[in-house]
């Protein structure tokens, strides 16, 4: 018995099934496990609209967080920078008021 999973994507859709098969995402990290029997179920009534690929990095949550959590940080100083900004520009404006 294998434990290899599988993502499942929709051509017709352009996406990924996501886990439990409830709906699509176009992101990976949202996309659902399925086992080779799973996959394969459902390719087999997919009408050709669906394709199987070997998930090798059985564990993409972590990488997901640490994107996410690059993101946040990313988002946090860009916060700061226009925090920044706008005390520089409100001084400029309060000079030019002088």
């Amino acid at each position: 018995m294998t434990s290899e999973m599988y993502l499942i994507y929709s051509n017709k859709t352009s996406a990924w099934y996501r886990p439990c098969s409830k709906g699509y995402t176009s992101d990976i990290c949202q996309a659902g496990l399925f086992t080779r029997a799973e996959a394969e179920r459902m390719i087999a009534v997919s009408s050709g609209q669906l394709l199987m690929y070997l998930a090798e990095n059985k564990k993409r949550d972590l990488p997901c967080q640490k994107r996410i959590t690059a993101l946040e940080k990313q988002l946090a100083e860009a916060y700061h920078k226009n925090d920044d900004l706008q005390l520089i520009i409100d001084a400029r404006i309060e000079e030019e008021e002088r």
